[in-house]
């Protein structure tokens, strides 16, 4: 039985990164990718590049200096940190979402087998895999993947601090908290 919990990762990673190859960015991604390159030019999600400005929603997103004011910034340093790596796509505007879900799908793993044994943790993992609206929020280069990757740390960080001293767990639970 110990290849199912390859298999399960293996069929998760395979179905986000096809989500992520299997059309354009949409709408609410777009906006996020606009802001990621906005950001290798200015240091700031602003919403003027010097030609177009940003109007999505009447532009209500964006404050008198025309800057995003409304949304968390993490998820436009991730897409601005994969552009200047790997060249403005739309899947690399996915990628680092894409990464995320896949570690937060083993960080599941490894805090429902912590919490209810080798068994749970194996269902929930399976279960996770293949559940579709997971896939879809997995993919996309919007916040969800980096609030739920957060919030998951935090919950494996706080069943470490409960029974040891060690420093990590520490670590692990301020990450988890400002990442979240």
């Amino acid at each position: 039985m110990k290849w199912i919990k390859p298999v399960a990762i293996l069929l998760f990673s395979l179905l986000v990164i096809g989500g992520a190859l299997a059309h354009p960015l949409w709408g609410d991604e777009a906006e996020t990718a606009l802001f990621g390159r906005n950001i290798l030019k200015c240091g700031v999600p602003c919403g003027w590049d010097g030609t177009n400005i940003m109007g999505l929603n009447d532009a209500v997103v964006l404050n008198s200096k025309l800057v995003n004011h409304t949304s968390p910034w993490g998820q436009y340093y991730l897409v601005a940190l994969s552009f200047k790596f790997f060249g403005e796509s739309d899947f690399s505007a996915r990628l680092p979402f894409v990464i995320l879900s896949i570690f937060r799908l083993w960080l599941l793993y490894l805090v429902v087998k912590k919490m209810a044994g080798e068994r749970s943790g194996t269902l929930a993992l399976l279960i996770t895999s293949v559940y579709i609206p997971q896939i879809l929020y997995s993919f996309q280069s919007r916040y969800y993947a980096i609030n739920r990757f957060g919030g998951i740390l935090i919950f494996w960080a706080v069943l470490n601090l409960l029974e040891a001293k060690k420093v990590w767990p520490k670590v692990l639970f301020v990450l988890g908290s400002v990442v979240y």
